[in-house]
């Protein structure tokens, strides 16, 4: 009869406290008041960092960025993210998800760990061992090599495609900025 009381007791009243408590420990989505975008454990994509108007004025004073061991403002991120359409998609889009996760961590949305951290990793590596890019001619030769410091070409893609989907299962919500 004791152990039927202590079940009874444990359903009724420990597993509501149990569940409460992960909801507010596990919850993704927190207010914050720097940038009025609900963050946690989330980040917002290229798109935001590149092209929205609210999300690179946001990120304005989050640059300069280290990536591949190489500081780069934002007007020199944004010709990137332009060089896309010059037929450099696979690099630029290593930089600017690299760079949307490293501004996310910036903005304080999130830290740079768990199953995101070795796809940027990943690319840090890469681009590290090429020259610098930019925008006009992103690369002197546009043909990526097979290999940059000991990291496929394909694994570095590959991580930029992670990270999207990552981002694309973790995006920030976005709120109305007067609010």
């Amino acid at each position: 009869m004791n152990r039927l009381r202590n079940f009874t007791y444990l359903l009724l009243v420990g597993l509501p406290f149990l569940l409460s408590q992960c909801q507010q420990t596990l919850s993704p989505l927190e207010k914050t008041e720097n940038s009025g975008a609900k963050m946690g454990v989330c980040s917002f994509s290229q798109g935001f960092y590149f092209r929205s108007p609210v999300g690179t004025a946001a990120s304005a004073n989050k640059w300069p960025l280290t990536i591949g061991g190489k500081s780069y403002t934002q007007a020199e991120g944004m010709a990137i993210f332009k060089g896309r359409a010059g037929g450099h998609a696979n690099i630029s889009n290593m930089f600017t998800q690299a760079a949307s996760i490293k501004l996310s961590v910036a903005m304080g949305n999130m830290a740079l760990s768990g199953a995101v951290a070795p796809y940027v990793s990943t690319i840090d590596t890469y681009l590290g061992g090429m020259s610098r890019l930019n925008g006009s001619g992103l690369l002197a030769n546009s043909k990526l090599p097979n290999t940059s410091s000991d990291v496929l070409t394909s694994d570095a893609v590959a991580a930029a495609n992670n990270i999207s989907v990552w981002i694309e299962n973790n995006h920030c919500a976005e709120v109305n900025p007067t609010n």
